[in-house]
């Protein structure tokens, strides 16, 4: 027996245990950041008293409604369980729908009438100390907060629109010297592109955003906070 019911706080350690299994990067902070943007559209499947499987929907003020968080535990794969979530999800009322899709999810998201929009790659820049030049640093200094947020891997670089990139990733890679940082970026963005190789990030996955619904015109991000979060 199986049972389908919103997400709680007191269920995070157990959604944490989802994450690690997939090898994602989201953390506890994330999951309780997620549960307080949407309380009643975030899912549980729960099966023989652990949780098995999550989704969650979360409305923007464009009224697109961004779909992640779709994890499994392995042991219970196979069930349908994320198919359930799914069509859970998808009896809100939306603008549209949209989610990053991995290999392994797209086939089902197609199935339930999604359509690719466009490609997105995770970059990763290795942990590394970094010796930029005094002058630099000191500029970098009062250029405000740094941007992104910690991730249970790697810190996130994002998110970022407009002018101002290549100051953004200064920023970031100075202030998280030693650290792994990953940015999630679109390949038709080519100086993305080229800055992240300039900086020593290299490529690290391939996905694809997809939709349900028509299009709903969005602000071109330079660098993505995160596939959860859109």
């Amino acid at each position: 027996m199986s049972e389908l019911r919103t997400l709680q706080s007191t269920d995070i350690p157990a959604a944490m245990r989802l994450v690690e299994a997939a090898n994602w990067n989201q953390t506890a902070a994330d999951w309780e950041r997620t549960l307080a943007l949407a309380p009643e559209t975030c899912w549980g499947v729960f099966a023989e008293g652990a949780l098995a499987a999550t989704t969650t929907a979360v409305r923007y003020t464009n009224g697109v409604v961004w779909i992640g968080m779709v994890l499994t535990a392995p042991e219970y794969r196979g069930r349908g369980y994320a198919t359930q979530l799914m069509e859970e999800a998808l009896q809100m009322d939306a603008a549209c729908f949209r989610l990053d899709a991995t290999a392994m999810g797209a086939p089902l998201y197609r199935k339930l009438g999604f359509v690719d929009e466009q490609a997105i790659e995770r970059w990763e820049r290795p942990g590394a100390a970094v010796a930029y030049d005094p002058r630099l640093l000191a500029a970098l200094a009062g250029a405000g907060p740094c941007v992104g947020r910690p991730g249970r891997k790697a810190w996130y670089f994002g998110p970022w629109v407009g002018a101002g990139l290549e100051m953004a990733l200064q920023l970031t890679i100075s202030r998280r010297s030693g650290e792994a940082i990953y940015w999630d970026l679109f390949p038709s963005d080519t100086e993305a592109v080229e800055l992240a190789q300039r900086y020593g990030f290299a490529r690290l996955r391939e996905l694809v955003r997809m939709r349900r619904g028509p299009f709903v015109p969005d602000v071109p991000a330079r660098a993505i906070c995160g596939f959860e979060f859109g």
